[in-house]
């Protein structure tokens, strides 16, 4: 007989002591696949996003804060490396509140070498169908960053390129090579 499988809800996973090393899909407990140099692609667009809120207001929040945007799955929580909410739609925000309840202007997202491209397809569809209008994925082996907008269209930039916040993020620019270690 089949041991009966634990669901979770988002607020098991505040309350679990390790919870941010977790993602919740449809109850249960995905682990975040990380590597050293995902980590630090992350932490380059987090502070490429930190300095431009500095500059123009906003937020710019990590990959420790799970995002509940998703009115159609309530149970599920995902954790961007980096995003970035713009000052008019952060106002009033409850800066205490464990997950943030409102889609960010931009995801940024590494991908980590356990990472599988349905897993990566599956996480841009979520993000965009919640009301991200831009959602950036980095590919480390290939030092390239796809665009994916809220209006349709998609590209991408090698690490020769400049990432630009296009009209969601005006005057936010980062050289793509910037958010990679350096080459060897």
């Amino acid at each position: 007989m089949a041991t009966p499988t634990r669901t979770y809800t988002p607020e098991d996973l505040l309350a679990m002591e390790d919870g941010d090393s977790y993602e919740l899909v449809d109850g249960d407990l995905m682990e975040r696949r990380v590597s050293i140099e995902s980590s630090w692609i992350g932490l380059e667009f987090g502070t490429a996003f930190k300095v431009y809120a500095h500059a123009n207001g906003g937020i710019a929040l990590g990959s420790d804060m799970g995002l509940t945007i998703f009115p159609w799955a309530p149970d599920m929580i995902r954790r961007a490396d980096a995003l970035y909410v713009r000052a008019a739609r952060s106002e009033g925000l409850d800066l205490r509140a464990g997950y943030l309840r409102i889609p960010p202007d931009v995801v940024a997202e590494a991908v980590s070498p356990n990472d599988t491209a349905v897993e990566v397809e599956r996480k841009v569809r979520e993000y965009l169908r919640a009301g991200v209008q831009l959602v950036w994925v980095a590919y480390p082996e290939l030092r390239t960053v796809h665009i994916y907008r809220q209006s349709g269209g998609a590209a991408v930039l090698d690490d020769t390129a400049t990432l630009t916040g296009e009209d969601v993020l005006p005057g936010f620019e980062v050289p793509v090579a910037r958010l990679f270690p350096p080459a060897k």
